[in-house]
């Protein structure tokens, strides 16, 4: 077998390849706890820092519904690319680029923070 450097993404850059591989194996199995611990309502505003490729704002803007808002904040870009490309266009995300140390919000903006 060749050396292959597991730094090179297989098949797509590493926002994809976290997306295809890392989502449905571990992320996603995780969801539904973490949604439940934090009992979202319908009308809440949630901010999702660290989102990745959105897998727990995607479930939490079902959650919340068309009264309530999420916003998926990552720090990469590639990330937030990746997001937006598989969110269904009916789903009410705004997904944007920030530090976690220097969120762009007011204080009070959400109910909730994942």
């Amino acid at each position: 077998m060749p050396d292959r450097n597991p730094a090179t993404p297989v098949g797509g850059s590493p926002p994809e390849n976290y997306e295809r591989y890392f989502v449905p194996a571990i992320g996603a199995p995780l969801v539904h706890d973490l949604l439940g611990i934090a009992a979202l309502k319908p009308w809440e505003h949630v901010v999702d820092v660290g989102c990745g490729t959105g897998v727990v704002t995607r479930l939490a803007a079902e959650v919340v519904g068309p009264k309530g808002l999420v916003v998926g904040v990552d720090v990469e870009p590639g990330m937030i690319a990746v997001a937006r490309s598989v969110t269904p266009p009916d789903t009410r995300i705004e997904w944007r680029v920030a530090n976690a140390e220097t969120l762009p919000f007011d204080d009070k903006s959400f109910d909730v923070a994942l």
